[in-house]
């Protein structure tokens, strides 16, 4: 591993999100996000999760959104009939006939505090993916960060991982992420971590893509995910081929309908001698992240790092 480590502002040397994805010659470690969007998310769906996770002796990075409860985010493919029953019809209509809970100062804090408990990392998604469009004012952003700060007790020069909602987000975006001090961003679909270029300007906000398809898009021709999902997703991370992963769970899906799945799921990857963390390890003695350009596609500015490997998958899926 070459000895190039990252300094950080404080003139330490961190080791780069890279490391959590370090093949090894038999397995690989698979870094785990967690993302909540909506108050029943918080309230019931990450307690299972994180129970799930400590069964297996997992970790995770948790993500939760500060504003208001926007209600279901869309799925692509999924009826509103499978969305209401999936997220629950009060939540799939927040936002629409009544306005959402927010979720900064009630659900928020219990849990951050729960997910620390329980050995996760914590961050920041940043919008309910509903109403995303890839801009937010520099108001905006850096009140929902200090907020952030506020409940975690984060330093201002500390590692801050971002979730991006379905990869969204504009160039500017990114320069206003590393002048608040944004280590980490999550949230686009990708093969491998790297280092963003946009016309021959970079930042140095490090971007970990999603490398694995859900248990939604992994489904195939299944109404529903069920062991035909779990199956297909173990075969991505078979030890003689995997390279490493990121998985991004919900905790309104994976907390809720698909917690069965999901518990299978993870036991497969302990049985496959997989380790299984959160996000950053921000240590010494790392290698260096490839620069790589940000790609940005439609008016949502959707960004993605090359060709997703679930990209075949997902095109089977619709």
């Amino acid at each position: 591993m070459p000895d190039n480590p990252h300094p950080m502002r404080d003139g330490r040397c961190r080791r780069s999100d890279y490391a959590v994805f370090f093949v090894g010659q038999i397995a690989v470690n698979i870094a785990l996000n967690i993302d909540i969007d909506t108050a029943r998310g918080a309230r019931e769906g990450l307690p299972r999760l994180l129970e799930v996770l400590q069964q297996h002796h997992a970790q995770a990075t948790v993500c939760i959104h500060l504003g208001r409860d926007a209600g279901a985010p869309r799925l692509e493919g999924a009826s509103w009939r499978l969305r209401g029953r999936w997220y629950g019809w009060g939540s799939l209509l927040r936002g629409r006939l009544w306005p959402g809970e927010a979720l900064g100062p009630y659900a928020a804090p219990s849990c951050l505090a729960a997910a620390r408990q329980a050995g996760c990392e914590t961050g920041l998604r940043l919008a309910a993916s509903r109403a995303w469009r890839g801009e937010l004012p520099a108001t905006g952003l850096k009140q929902r960060l200090s907020r952030f700060r506020q409940l975690t007790g984060l330093q201002p020069d500390s590692p801050l991982v971002v979730s991006l909602p379905q990869g969204c987000a504009s160039w500017p975006l990114l320069r206003l992420a590393q002048q608040c001090g944004i280590s980490l961003l999550t949230g686009v679909a990708g093969q491998a971590p790297f280092m963003p270029v946009y016309r021959a300007e970079q930042v140095e906000v490090a971007v970990a893509p999603i490398t694995l398809p859900s248990l939604w898009q992994a489904r195939g021709k299944d109404a529903q995910p069920g062991d035909d999902a779990v199956a297909a997703l173990l075969a991505h991370t078979e030890p003689s081929s995997a390279t490493g992963q990121l998985y991004c769970a919900s905790a309104e899906l994976e907390g809720g309908p698909w917690l069965a799945q999901f518990d299978q799921l993870l036991a497969g990857w302990r049985a496959q001698g997989h380790q299984l963390m959160g996000l950053t390890d921000w240590l010494n003695q790392a290698p260096a992240l490839p620069h790589h350009a940000w790609e940005m596609h439609g008016p949502r500015h959707a960004a993605r790092q090359g060709t997703a490997l679930f990209q075949l998958a997902a095109d089977t899926a619709d």
